[in-house]
Formats: structure tokens, C-alpha cells, sequence
């Protein structure tokens, strides 16, 4: 149902970025196309915009740096410990505020993201919903899901210098430091950019194919 219900909205989505691959090439030169203000070229109307009023500016507290060992469950333990008191929620009456009336998205790394729902899980049957941690609502790690994702399709699509993939591009654009894949360094920013780089250079020849046209100029007409 979830599907059936996104579908329309990403499909819209969709048709705006292949879009936006042509309109953004500077063969096309879209600032002149005679058709430039037709509605298909409008950007898609986001579906969760942001309220920008001034009553909607977030405050923002930088936490000082507490030097405490992520890698164990009591040490994840022994920072939250911290972050309460930071966050002056250390004492007894701070700990009903935050467990009755209070919501804090955690979002960082997925390490940190499943100790805390490990914590979570130990604590289920505790007395009160601030010893529960009912409050933490910790976020997936996106950021690391996408790295995974960057690592499967550098595994997938190296092929080979002598014929085609992604070591052919590599070389053909001169980037260095992405034959093998890392966690280190700017590997995760580069390989991005190479897959974007590439994916765009292929819906423009698939404009000329379908467009039945030598290059993107030709599609003005």
C-alpha cells in the first residue's frame, strides 16, 4: 500500500530528474529553447517543503566533546549519561520532562543507531518510559547505506581498462585513488561523483537515440 501510495509521486519525480540531464547540458542551451517556460520543465514540488517563517528557525546546541568509548553498549550507556547533562535534563525532574512529553531523533552512524536500539531492547521492561528510552527515536544510517550501495556497484560495474565500466571511466576522466574501494579518505565523494558523472553522459546519449538526433543541439528543433 505504501507503493501503490508513492508511486505517482516518484514517477513525477523521476520524469524531473531525467529532465533536468538535458536541461542542465550546455549543448542544449535551454535558456534559449523556444519552449523553456512549458510546465513539464518545473521543478517538482517537494513533498514535505520545509516551513520557513521565522517561528520555524531551529535553535542549535553544539554538545561539547566527551571522550567516552562508543563501541561497547555501556559505553553508549555512558553517553547518552552525558548528553543528558548537557543538555541540563540530568536530574529527576529533567528525566519526567524527557519521558513524558519530550522527542529526540538521533541520527548519526548506523553503529551508534543499532547499540541504541539494542539499549532499547534491554530496557524494554523498566519502569518508566525515560529508562526505557521510549523518548530516542534513532534514525537508520542512511549515510552508510549509501556507501555499502557505492561499494556493490564499484564491485558489480569495474570491468575491465580494455573494454567497458567503471575503471574505463576512471581512466578516461583521469580519477585517481578509485580503483579499490575505501572507508577512508575522499573515495565515498569521488566514486559519487563519477557515478553521477557517468550516469548523466548516459541519458544524454539516450536523448540523441531516442531524439534520433548527433547531439543535443539537434533536439532543439
Amino acid at each position: 500500500m505504501l507503493a501503490m501510495d508513492a508511486g505517482p509521486r516518484i514517477n513525477s519525480r523521476t520524469i524531473s530528474v531525467v529532465l533536468q540531464f538535458l536541461v542542465e547540458s550546455p549543448n542544449f542551451n535551454f535558456e534559449t529553447y523556444a519552449s523553456k517556460e512549458d510546465q513539464i520543465f518545473s521543478p517538482y514540488p517537494s513533498g514535505h517543503q520545509i516551513p520557513i517563517r521565522k517561528e520555524y528557525i531551529p535553535s542549535q546546541y553544539v554538545l561539547k566533546t566527551a571522550h567516552i568509548e562508543e563501541a561497547s553498549y555501556k559505553g553508549n550507556a555512558c553517553v547518552l549519561i552525558e548528553w543528558w547533562k548537557q543538555l541540563e535534563h540530568g536530574t529527576l525532574d529533567g528525566q519526567r520532562e524527557m519521558g513524558k512529553s519530550q522527542t529526540i531523533v538521533w541520527a548519526g552512524d548506523q553503529l551508534t543507531v543499532s547499540h541504541l536500539h539494542g539499549l532499547q531492547n534491554f530496557h524494554c521492561k523498566d519502569h518508566n518510559s525515560f529508562d526505557c528510552l521510549d523518548f530516542l527515536i534513532p534514525v537508520f544510517g542512511w549515510f552508510h547505506a549509501q556507501m555499502a550501495v557505492e561499494h556493490s556497484i564499484h564491485s558489480q560495474y569495474y570491468g575491465t581498462q580494455q573494454g567497458f565500466g567503471l575503471v574505463h571511466a576512471f581512466d578516461l576522466l583521469k580519477w585517481k585513488g578509485l580503483h579499490l574501494p575505501s572507508i577512508q579518505g575522499n573515495f565515498h565523494n569521488q566514486l559519487r561523483e563519477v557515478i553521477l558523472h557517468v550516469t548523466e553522459a548516459h541519458f544524454h546519449n539516450i536523448w540523441c537515440v531516442v531524439g534520433k538526433v548527433e547531439n543535443l543541439r539537434d533536439l532543439r528543433n
